[in-house]
């Protein structure tokens, strides 16, 4: 930035504290990299939370899964299943960015630089990869647990 400045019309002399600005910089990048470690933490969780949800959903209704099977029932069946669930994550997806758009446009209310650093397009891509990710996550889950208790016994349904 110095060598920049000092080609300036008109500059004569550039005083700056690197150590300062060292000092700042390397407390930046360790806040940056326990933000990204929680993220990724709090993203798992959110993962494991929505897994369970989902498999709950699907084992309470294991009475009717089990009940297809018995009258032929193909693994064609379990597409209500999976719909459902991605409905559901396609629903969490809105809420989720309906939440992100109040907050984007309440902070821009306080410091117009919001609006600047948070442009709408970036938004809009932000709403999408939680919209497809909501819809996604939720209909594997839902494919996986019904694979889960299509594959499994009476007793292991019912008795354990």
């Amino acid at each position: 930035i110095t060598a920049f400045f000092e080609t300036m019309d008109g500059v004569e002399e550039i005083v700056s504290e690197n150590a300062v600005i060292e000092g700042v910089d390397r407390a930046l990048q360790r806040i940056g990299t326990f933000s990204l470690i929680g993220a990724a933490v709090l993203l798992l969780v959110a993962i494991a939370l929505i897994n369970n949800t989902v498999s709950l959903s699907i084992y309470s209704r294991r009475n009717t899964i089990h009940t297809m099977k018995l009258v032929g029932a193909t693994r064609g069946f379990r597409a209500p299943f999976v719909r459902a669930a991605a409905v559901n994550g396609l629903i969490a997806g809105v809420i989720a960015s309906g939440i992100l758009a109040f907050v984007r446009i309440y902070a821009a209310t306080f410091d117009p630089i919001v609006s600047t650093s948070l442009p709408w397009v970036v938004m809009a891509l932000l709403f999408a990869g939680l919209l497809v990710t909501g819809t996604a996550l939720c209909a594997l889950t839902a494919a996986f647990a019904i694979n889960r208790h299509l594959n499994s016994s009476y007793e292991d349904l019912f008795l354990k």
